[in-house]
């Protein structure tokens, strides 16, 4: 899926998966800080 169809389809982000398994890492745990720590939900989730 490209990214304008995976925004067309509802994803509000669209992360290409890095080949090289360090920068794989680092960007999960930049993705988990974005979603656990950084994100703010609504108030009835």
């Amino acid at each position: 899926m490209t990214c304008g169809l995976a925004y067309e389809a509802g994803a509000n982000a669209y992360l290409l998966k890095p080949v090289e398994f360090a920068r794989f890492t680092e960007v999960i745990r930049c993705l988990g800080k974005f979603w656990l720590e950084l994100v703010e939900l609504p108030p009835d989730v």
